[in-house]
């Protein structure tokens, strides 16, 4: 069976029993839209194939090691980014890309990339349903505030090597209902 790095983006406390099968599969769909999620490659909470896709996102449900419920739905530019932030290396981002967590997050530092204990740090967020987008060049982030009681977009982890804007979203189904497209 193939086997990828899973990408902790969100921490907190050890589930028991990580999720396998079925039940890794539709939570790790219910990080994206179904119309995203249901092309995507999908993988168990363990890094496994369960799914093989075609449209360049990759969900998985909450990894290992990390509470509450937080699936993610990365595209391809967010696993390079991923992969960079996991190993404290420097990435270059050349297109922009769109990562989703329409469950939410367990909360990180907003400023630190490193903080990821809510102890230790005195900015820790937890955001509801949002997206996450990263841009190829960062000073189009200047156009957005840092705080996250701003009530709209803010800028995660800026002046960072892993700096990205967070949207947050209330209703996944807006846009359907009531013919607003």
């Amino acid at each position: 069976m193939k086997r990828l790095t899973l990408i902790p983006l969100c921490f907190l406390l050890a589930l028991p029993f990580p999720l396998a099968g079925q039940d890794a599969k539709a939570e790790a769909m219910s990080a994206a839209p179904a119309e995203v999620a249901a092309n995507a490659t999908i993988l168990d909470a363990e890094g496994n194939v369960i799914q093989e896709g075609t449209n360049g996102y990759t969900c998985m449900p909450t990894p290992q090691g990390m509470v509450p419920p937080q699936p993610m739905c990365l595209d391809e530019v967010w696993m390079a980014w991923a992969d960079a932030w996991q190993a404290g290396k420097e990435l270059t981002i050349d297109k922009p890309g769109i990562a989703y967590m329409l469950g939410g997050d367990g909360g990180v530092s907003n400023t630190d990339p490193a903080g990821l204990d809510p102890e230790k740090v005195d900015d820790w967020v937890k955001a509801e349903q949002h997206l996450m987008l990263l841009l190829p060049d960062k000073a189009g982030y200047d156009a957005f505030p840092t705080d996250p009681s701003y009530g709209g977009p803010w800028v995660m982890w800026k002046g960072t090597p892993y700096v990205h804007l967070m949207i947050p979203i209330s209703d996944v189904e807006y846009a359907l209902e009531g013919g607003g497209r």
